[in-house]
């Protein structure tokens, strides 16, 4: 590699299955490069069944993505070399990079590495030029044709040896295979530990339930929540994961700084990195990114992410909730960005060791800054969002003959209770951060003044249960009124949402 290419070496390729080949062009990579991004394709999520790429008929790819990222960690890396491949997701055909960017790095940073064996790879490197990407095209890269995942998937389906053309891990896979259905693998059906989270950044508490998870199971998967890709042209993705005003880190950030805890604490073998779209959206519309057998683990700290339990155990999901040492409950990804966006060194105690020099290698404090500018912007969306919910209210028939007042107070006695929950955790966590972390910067004064705010909802919120059905127009837009206002004033205050070790995942 010439020292002009820029950093980060991409292979790519659908790895159906990986072989001898393949890993022979891997090393090559690791031996002059410290880092090496492995991308897995998948077909087009706008059009996952486009019969003009023919490499996506379904006989042709028995492997989903995750068991293709899974057996990445059997393919005869050392702990020192498997820590410095990087796998991600990627699509095809490309229309343009814009989905990849969020798992690479930017684009000035990273070149594809491309063996030039057929026309079509020219054509694609072709493509990805005009896109912008830098690319090498490797023309000495001895691959002979029994290095041709066609003609080793043909070999596994008569059920021969391959233990020649892929790695020894792998073999042993393939060597247990049966057609179940379109499954050839069930040895691939083993049960795998999810620990799901934003991870925005990783953590001390993050870090404290993967080694507990590490105790209890044979192989832990760090889900990384992403937004969800786009179903349709234009998509633009309402949930948390999307928001930019608590999310300064990309997918491709936060799994350097994982990357990084998991191989300092020498759990590089048995942890995988992946990402995870909202769980119960992706249970339902996703598999091929999920193992097959799984069950997710839920860190059980403050009462969080129950509503994601329930929802996903309704869906015949296995969830274990995670216990966390009360010594940590107070750590959160919220409480680490608001400190680095302050420029308070603080935010390092937070987080391990290994993740801190990959966070200031990115400038994490400058992220963290710039995410929290988005903030109040952020806020002005939420409640336009809301307001969209009440535009009965505003109406002229409000409170009139025929109005549907008892929906209305409905609709405003569940934004009391949404806002009431909201800042009674935050009241909570600052009562904890004023206990245990003084310099957060929470003091007696800010406490005092979140719970007359808690107060005043407790009050608003039994105002509205006792108004009835036939209560005027005036006194109805009034209490609306107060409801919006107290939302403002909430929202606006808030330094960030409450995400602590036990963060809601959904």
């Amino acid at each position: 590699m010439t020292e002009s290419l820029p950093r980060w070496p991409i292979l790519g390729g659908r790895w159906q299955p990986f072989h001898l080949g393949h890993l022979s062009v891997l090393q090559m990579l690791l031996e002059t490069n410290p880092r090496v991004i492995v991308a897995v394709v998948n077909p087009d999520p706008l059009n996952p069944f486009d019969r003009s790429f023919d490499r996506f008929r379904l006989e042709d790819n028995p492997l989903n993505y995750w068991e293709r990222t899974w057996l990445f960690s059997r393919i005869g890396l050392d702990e020192h070399q498997l820590g410095r491949v990087h796998i991600v997701p990627t699509w095809h055909p490309r229309a343009s990079v814009e989905r990849e960017s969020y798992y690479l790095p930017p684009q000035r940073h990273r070149y594809w590495y491309v063996p030039a064996l057929e026309d079509s790879e020219s054509a694609k490197a072709s493509d990805m030029r005009r896109l912008g990407e830098t690319i090498v095209l490797a023309d000495d890269i001895p691959m002979g044709l029994e290095f041709r995942s066609s003609l080793i998937r043909a070999k596994i389906r008569r059920g021969q040896d391959v233990s020649t053309t892929v790695p020894a891990g792998t073999a042993e896979v393939f060597a247990a295979t049966e057609t179940v259905g379109q499954q050839w693998f069930p040895s691939l059906a083993r049960e795998f530990a999810m620990l799901v989270g934003r991870f925005q950044p990783f953590h001390r508490g993050h870090a404290w339930a993967l080694q507990w998870a590490a105790e209890r199971y044979e192989h832990v998967v760090i889900a990384v929540r992403v937004p969800e890709p786009p179903r349709t042209a234009g998509d633009d993705p309402q949930h948390d994961d999307a928001h930019g005003a608590h999310n300064p880190l990309t997918y491709w950030q936060r799994m350097l700084a994982i990357s990084a805890t998991v191989n300092d604490l020498g759990l590089t073998q048995s942890t995988t990195v992946a990402p995870c779209w909202p769980p119960l959206w992706q249970v339902a519309g996703e598999e091929a990114f999920l193992p097959r057998k799984r069950v997710w683990l839920l860190p059980d700290a403050n009462g969080t992410g129950v509503e994601l339990t329930a929802g996903l155990r309704s869906s015949g999901e296995d969830c274990i909730r995670v216990p966390v040492p009360q010594e940590l409950t107070h750590i959160s990804g919220a409480l680490v960005r608001r400190l680095a966006s302050r420029g308070d060194n603080a935010w390092k105690d937070l987080v391990p060791s290994s993740a801190v020099i990959a966070l200031e290698e990115m400038h994490f404090p400058d992220l963290a800054r710039a995410s929290a500018a988005k903030w109040p912007k952020f806020v002005e969306s939420y409640l336009d969002s809301k307001q969209q919910a009440t535009v009965l209210f505003q109406g002229s028939g409000v409170g009139q003959a025929g109005a549907p007042t008892a929906a209305v107070l409905a609709v405003m006695l569940a934004r009391v209770e949404d806002l009431l929950a909201y800042s009674t955790e935050h009241v909570a966590t600052r009562e904890r951060l004023l206990e245990r972390l003084p310099q957060a910067g929470v003091g007696l004064e800010e406490l005092q003044l979140w719970r007359a705010r808690r107060s005043r909802l407790i009050a608003l919120g039994a105002r509205v249960r006792q108004a009835s059905a036939r209560i005027g127009r005036s006194e109805l837009l009034n209490m609306l009124d107060l409801v919006n206002s107290a939302g403002r004033e909430i929202l606006a205050d808030a330094w960030d949402p409450i995400d602590t070790v036990g963060e809601s995942p959904a």
